[in-house]
């Protein structure tokens, strides 16, 4: 599982056990006590496709809310939740399979930046309503 899939499972779990009020507090507490560079605590895009999910109340247990202001990230991340769920392959994905089938559905040409590791680890876990 890659880094940033870890901090979404971690920061699910602190906003569940009431240890985080917000989403976005429990993605920088999960963020700073998993991951050792600066840079990389502060990285937007997986925490924005996290944040966007929160916001549409997509993961279990975290009821919907203003968390984000990215809209790019939120539509990228809306979109690999909608092609997991209809997808019959979907176990056997990689994250850059997930982002090839996401920028082609929404024709985007751009890498993609740790946002479906976050989705793929989420996913896994069975936290998707």
């Amino acid at each position: 599982m890659n880094q940033y899939g870890k901090v979404a499972l971690k920061a699910v779990e602190l906003f569940k056990s009431n240890k985080e009020k917000s989403p976005r507090k429990a993605w920088q507490k999960a963020a700073e006590g998993l991951l050792e560079k600066e840079s990389l605590i502060n990285k937007v895009c997986p925490r924005s496709a996290f944040l966007g999910l929160c916001e549409e109340e997509l993961i279990k247990g975290i009821p919907s809310g203003d968390y984000t202001s990215s809209k790019k990230n939120k539509s990228y991340a809306i979109e690999a939740t909608k092609i997991l769920k209809n997808n019959k392959f979907r176990e056997s994905l990689t994250s850059d399979e997930l982002w090839e089938k996401v920028k082609n559905k929404i024709n985007i040409n751009i890498a993609h930046n740790s946002q479906m590791d976050v989705i793929l680890s989420l996913y896994k876990e069975q936290l998707f309503y």
